[in-house]
């Protein structure tokens, strides 16, 4: 047992030579958690609905990582993720952010913005965050007080299968050659307006609703 999350991280060897990790976290904690460099295998968390009062960041993975709210990958308890001081990529401030990881899942999950401000502009607290030729799925995210709800730039995909939550700016930003694709069904969205695209970036979309 250990008595936080990047504790447990830290025990796992970075060369997983196709084996499977399962962590458990049984209460809440507090702390940021990175997960860098797995190689070759897969971990999984899961979150049994407790909070994690810190950001997520995945960098350089081609291990795939799974995080899920609940005690397994059917239960649908959603955890929360509320970070006192996120990520700081691209100027923004970020709660979950992955960056150059083959795959990173999150299922089931309340994302809150950043408390404090780490990013050097103001007004951008971004719920997740996908970057640098990155692969990230996200499943039942609702996001919670972001300006930015989900982010894909610098030729990164992110696939949301379902979503909610109701961002104060873009439930979705595409930039920068970033691609977000969706299943065809309810997304979260924002108050400017639920997609923005520039920079070459692509909103991928048939027949999804968003909020």
């Amino acid at each position: 047992k250990f008595r936080t999350l990047q504790g447990a991280v830290n025990s796992i060897p970075r060369f997983l030579n196709g084996k499977v990790v399962n962590i458990h976290v049984w209460g809440n904690m507090t702390g940021n958690v990175s997960f860098n460099y797995f190689v070759g295998g897969r971990i999984f968390v899961y979150l049994h609905g407790c909070t994690v009062y810190g950001s997520l960041n995945f960098y350089h993975n081609s291990a795939a990582i799974f995080i899920y709210g609940g005690a397994d990958t059917s239960d649908t308890t959603k955890a929360t993720i509320h970070p006192s001081t996120g990520v700081d990529a691209g100027s923004r401030t970020c709660s979950i952010y992955s960056n150059v990881s083959r795959y990173v899942g999150i299922y089931n999950l309340n994302v809150w913005a950043s408390d404090n401000q780490v990013g050097s502009l103001t007004g951008h607290k971004v719920g997740v965050t996908s970057h640098g030729g990155n692969f990230t799925y996200c499943s039942n995210i609702n996001v919670v007080n972001c300006n930015v709800g989900f982010r894909s730039y610098s030729g990164a995909h992110m696939h949301v299968n379902t979503s909610s939550g109701i961002a104060s700016v873009y439930g979705f930003e595409a930039v920068t050659g970033g691609r977000i694709s969706f299943a065809n069904s309810s997304q979260s969205g924002g108050t400017t307006a639920a997609t923005h695209v520039d920079s070459g970036g692509q909103i991928l979309k048939n027949s999804c609703t968003f909020a």
